[in-house]
């Protein structure tokens, strides 16, 4: 196994190109340049090789409790954070099928169904705030203004006797084979 270092767009395919089965992304080809995401992959790919997309959504709480914490992102000027805190399953597909699409669109890839799947879960309240830095949405705010907005969360968790709740998050899956003429 070689592992190297590089973003997707940098990566350098050289003596890789057209060698691969597969082309994996977790939660990240979102992130990758779209004028290069679909192009690059299809290169780094065999004839008969597939990108495989997977995607999963942040455990969402029950509507009561994220409407329960939305004053506190308010507070904080923040209140879509705090409506990402609930999402519905639709709301999701329509997102997972939107990558779907721009995949089939690039003319590199089969068209192929996006596969969901309803994890249920429970969080403490640590976990859950643990895990709440790690999404985007927190780690872009000055580190002041995240410190007490976690902190509020976490009190107002206390506070609701939320010592651990039950949580609801999907899965995706795509896989996309390599359309033949796209070789």
């Amino acid at each position: 196994v070689e592992i190297v270092e590089s973003t997707f767009e940098d990566y350098e395919l050289g003596k890789y190109a057209q060698s691969f089965d597969a082309v994996l992304a977790a939660t990240s080809f979102h992130w990758v340049d779209p004028a290069i995401a679909a192009r690059k992959a299809a290169q780094a790919l065999k004839p008969e090789g597939s990108l495989i997309l997977f995607w999963a959504t942040p455990p969402q709480p029950s509507t009561a409790l994220s409407d329960a914490l939305q004053p506190v992102f308010s507070k904080y000027e923040q209140p879509k954070l705090g409506q990402d805190l609930y999402e519905s399953q639709d709301y999701y597909q329509g997102n997972f099928q939107l990558f779907a699409d721009k995949i089939y669109q690039s003319g590199f890839f089969e068209k192929t169904p996006v596969e969901i799947e309803t994890v249920q879960g429970r969080y403490s309240s640590e976990q859950y705030l643990a895990l709440l830095t790690t999404l985007s949405g927190y780690i872009k705010l000055p580190s002041e203004t995240r410190n007490h907005l976690l902190h509020d969360i976490g009190q107002t968790l206390t506070e609701l006797g939320q010592i651990e709740f039950p949580t609801t998050h999907w899965i995706a899956s795509q896989v996309a084979p390599l359309r033949p003429e796209a070789t």
